[in-house]
């Protein structure tokens, strides 16, 4: 899987290009975009299975020249907005106005999970769009502009300072390309070694060599999943539990939380 990103505007003398976007509240929008750009592209590079290649910030024409030259399936551009009326605000998506079915397949998965994250802070969702963006028209592949919030509105500028708000932003946006593009992660290896390594500082117990200790029954449904009991008290691989219902799930590392969502 080959993942473009766009980080939009920039000020990139290589490329000639002096160009820092939407500006208010003292923020830049090519700031802005590349600290959620970069906290997407290190989420996805440290876990998941897939190639992620950043555009150069150049002219739009140097940028959907050089992604035509790549069998890409997906590209994704970040960008802020902003407005004359200081009053306009919220978040939204685009696509192209002649958009691919996977286009229009992925917006909707990427932008109800992302949007599930604004909500938490009365976020105004302003709707999935069609758009002729550049970026979107010259691009041969499916592609995606996100528009993150008003540099020119003073509430969405309160957020859009807020380092944990923007990082909770760039793990809504990982969240939602996997769900969207079906990404898998590297090893899962690397959870039962997470998870033995607790166990061992918990009790000095190897969890990962130890066997079903007691049957697990939901709805009647007796379930095969590994299960471990420790000083008396029984662990079950949350995960196991939310595969065998098809439950969708994620891990938010900043806030240590674990969200279920079920449907």
């Amino acid at each position: 899987m080959i993942i473009l990103v766009d980080i939009g505007h920039g000020i990139t003398p290589q490329y000639k290009l002096n160009d820092p976007g939407a500006c208010g509240n003292n923020l830049i929008e090519a700031n802005l975009n590349e600290i959620i750009s970069n906290g997407v592209i290190d989420r996805l590079r440290n876990k998941y299975i897939c190639e992620i290649i950043v555009l150069p910030r150049g002219q739009l024409s140097d940028r959907t020249n050089y992604a035509n030259k790549i069998n890409a399936d997906y590209l994704i551009s970040f960008h802020c907005n902003s407005a004359t009326n200081i009053n306009a605000s919220g978040w939204e998506s685009h696509i192209y106005i002649n958009p691919s079915n996977k286009s229009i397949e992925y917006q909707k998965v990427i932008h109800n999970e992302v949007m599930s994250y604004l909500k938490n802070y009365n976020i105004i969702d302003r709707g999935m769009k069609k758009s002729n963006f550049h970026i979107l028209r010259e691009s041969n592949m499916p592609s995606i502009l996100l528009e993150n919030l008003f540099v020119s509105s003073p509430n969405d500028a309160k957020l859009l300072k807020d380092n944990k708000f923007l990082d909770g932003l760039s793990n809504a946006v990982s969240y939602a390309l996997v769900l969207a593009l079906g990404l898998k992660l590297k090893d899962k290896m690397e959870e039962n070694i997470e998870v033995k390594e607790v166990a061992e500082e918990i009790n000095n117990i190897d969890i990962l060599n130890t066997k079903n200790s007691v049957n697990i029954i939901i709805d009647e449904q007796k379930l095969n999943i590994d299960n471990y009991i420790i000083d008396d008290h029984i662990y079950v691989p949350l995960k196991d539990i939310c595969d065998t219902f098809q439950k969708e799930y994620k891990w938010d590392g900043g806030k240590r939380e674990i969200i279920i969502i079920i449907k």
